[in-house]
């Protein structure tokens, strides 16, 4: 005789892991597509004070080149530091 109740051993649950494995991928996703748009633009991996120094490197390269005069070059040197 077949039951007339709503037993389903539990398969009204069966949803739960497959939604907290699907969010696990999609999150893994957005972090690792993330990672790779930052290594492309060059964003990844420099240290908290890293932009004083390429700040420096590129006033050095442009009075290397004679974009700037020594003057000016000072001044902004000692602003940098």
């Amino acid at each position: 005789m077949m039951g007339h109740g709503y037993n389903y051993g539990g398969m009204e649950w069966m949803w739960v892991p497959m939604l907290i494995w699907t969010a696990l991928v999609v999150a893994g996703l957005v972090v690792l597509t993330i990672v790779i748009v930052r290594l492309l633009r060059g964003e990844g991996g420099h240290a908290k004070g890293s932009s004083a120094a390429s700040a420096l490197e590129i006033l050095n390269e442009r009075f290397a080149r004679g974009e700037i005069e020594e003057d000016e070059y000072r001044r902004r040197r000692e602003t940098l530091k």
